[in-house]
């Protein structure tokens, strides 16, 4: 009798699928390894880290212990050069450079309180609230406006249009006739007023009333649709005068006294950042600030610090701003030309390590990995008994090794220090020497613990992969030298 196995033969084309899996494990694992790396080094605190250590090397090759002018930091100046000064803020009203020397805090309210009006005049009063950014400062525009100036406003039209025609009827058209004619429809109650209103509200209202009614509307009127389109529902010559004239005189007049005092709250405040302003001016440096903008940390804070923990607070808010804002923004609070191009020569490989790029490292470590897992699956699926251990220890192995032969020397270097200085350009070095200036230069930047994250992922997946193939040979070995068991 013949021993027979029991195993099924396996197809011969499973042979070739093993080996073309295990390739395309090796590299897409490889590949793999080094997005889940970068998603590592580009996270906030290593990533912040880079991006400090280029702007240091960038903006101070000296080093930080020297009183640099990055020291000079201002925190959001009142007023920049080339800019208009807001007057009050939440205002869009302006006085120039040249004026603010010798403007008062009342003249700077009565100029925001005319020309508020005159746009109320001009366009209305939704219009106008475009010129107003304050939310709370537009309600309480509108409140006044809505309350007691349109209140106002309407005693004085009474008093100039009610005597000619509207008080005693005499202007009064046939509104019930217009009513019968055009059913559903509304009338026109004044003749040479073009307003129109339902005739059920005329019906209970005396000839005097309607006239005052109309005038109430056109005072309405002028607040929300501005004085010339409100003139223009008015044909009657007479009536068109008085509006006209009591709009524009006691009428602009009254709007700016209301307005006037409504910003009277805002004077002290105003005093004061007139008074800043003007030391602002008078302190101002022939030449521009190192960096500009928006900082966390005030220009006062920043002269109490010796030189050394200054440099290093503002380094640490530019790392900030280029990671969660991106290259544009940092720039934008560079004011200094120079630095300003030798921050944008170097940082473009530095955008890798930006908040952004996190998330794009992230998303593609799921997406690479979930393609290594199925290659994985598929090698195992190929391989047979004890392949199995060893066809994936020797692809993981395969793949860490070709990022380790990179990683591992560049580490090294890295610890024995690599002197690299700022590329110039690519005019002067040319592109070979320059694009080899700029690799120096952002290794030399990289830190040492943010490149062994890299490395230690590569080691680890080494390691694993020399774990299972030490494993599968394990096993082999116990099987061949196991002692076999005697047959009676």
């Amino acid at each position: 009798m013949y021993l027979t196995s029991n195993t099924p033969a396996r197809p011969y084309w499973y042979q070739d699928a093993k080996w073309l899996t295990g390739l395309a494990l090796v590299f897409v694992l490889s590949f793999t390894l080094l997005v889940f790396g970068l998603s590592r080094i580009s996270a906030p605190e290593p990533a912040q880290e880079i991006l400090r250590t280029v702007l240091e090397l960038t903006l101070l090759p000296e080093g930080v212990e020297e009183n640099s002018r990055l020291t000079a930091l201002r925190q959001d100046p009142i007023l920049r050069p080339g800019e208009p000064f807001e007057l009050i803020p939440g205002v869009n009203i302006f006085a120039e450079e040249s004026e603010l020397t010798t403007l008062s805090a009342q003249a700077a309210r009565l100029r925001v309180s005319n020309q508020l009006a005159d746009a109320i005049l001009n366009r209305g009063l939704n219009a106008a609230l475009t010129q107003v950014s304050d939310p709370l400062l537009a309600q309480q525009l509108t409140d006044l406006l809505q309350g007691p100036v349109l209140q106002s406003l309407e005693a004085l039209l009474e008093i100039s249009m009610m005597p000619s025609g509207l008080a005693d009827g005499s202007r009064l058209a046939n509104w019930q006739l217009q009513r019968i004619n055009n059913p559903g429809e509304p009338v026109q109650p004044i003749v040479g007023v073009f307003l129109f209103f339902d005739p059920a509200r005329l019906e209970a209202l005396a000839s005097s009333e309607i006239g005052l009614l109309v005038v109430k509307t056109l005072a309405a009127n002028v607040l929300s649709q501005g004085f010339e389109a409100t003139l223009e529902l008015v044909s009657n010559s007479n009536l068109q005068a008085r509006l006209a004239q009591t709009v524009q005189e006691d009428g602009r007049q009254l709007l700016r006294d209301y307005l006037s005092t409504l910003f009277l709250s805002q004077e002290p405040e105003l005093t004061q950042r007139l008074d800043s302003l003007r030391e602002q001016l008078a302190e101002r440096p022939e030449e521009p600030l190192a960096i500009i903008g928006r900082m966390q940390t005030s220009a006062q804070e920043l002269a109490e610090l010796p030189p050394r923990e200054a440099n290093l607070v503002v380094l640490n808010e530019l790392s900030q701003v280029m990671y969660e804002e991106g290259l544009e923004q940092t720039l934008d609070r560079i004011a200094d030309p120079q630095l300003k191009a030798r921050v944008a020569s170097v940082s473009g490989p530095f955008e890798l390590f930006t908040g952004n790029m996190h998330s794009r490292y992230i998303r593609r470590s799921w997406l690479f990995g979930s393609i290594s897992a199925v290659l994985l699956l598929l090698l195992i699926f190929f391989s047979s008994g004890l392949g199995r251990l060893l066809s994936v220890g020797f692809a993981i192995m395969f793949a860490s090794l070709l990022g380790g032969a990179a990683f591992f020397p560049l580490s090294r270097s890295l610890q024995n220090g690599l002197n690299a200085n700022l590329p110039y350009s690519i005019q002067s070095e040319g592109i070979i020497g320059y694009l080899t200036s700029l690799i120096r230069y952002v290794l030399a930047s990289v830190p040492t613990a943010s490149l062994q994250i890299i490395t230690n992922i590569y080691l680890v997946a080494l390691l694993s992969g020399a774990a299972l193939v030490v494993l599968a040979l394990i096993i082999r070995a116990w099987g061949l030298l196991r002692p076999r068991r005697s047959r009676f």
